[in-house]
């Protein structure tokens, strides 16, 4: 089993302040756009360390977190496994 590692911290900055009614929602980065400005070496030693981040979507009854019905825009649960 892979460690676990938790951050505790998350530090947020923008250039630009967002639009009134804009909802709060922050997309830090997309994974595959990430890897592809990464140093090779860097992603060589990610995963020689096998380094892994995942993201628990829980159901919509779990309302502290974002769910995944609201992350794949829909309640079927075959649909949001096939996006993913």
């Amino acid at each position: 089993m892979l460690p676990l590692f938790v951050s505790l911290q998350v530090f947020f900055f923008c250039l630009k302040e967002p639009a009134d009614g804009c909802g709060g929602e922050t997309i830090l980065v997309k994974n595959s756009e990430l890897l592809s400005k990464l140093d090779p070496e860097v992603v060589r030693k990610f995963e020689e360390r096998q380094v892994r981040y995942v993201r628990c979507l829980p159901d919509k009854s779990n309302t502290k977190y974002m769910n995944w019905q609201h992350v794949y825009n829909t309640d079927d649960r075959e649909v949001s496994r096939y996006i993913f």
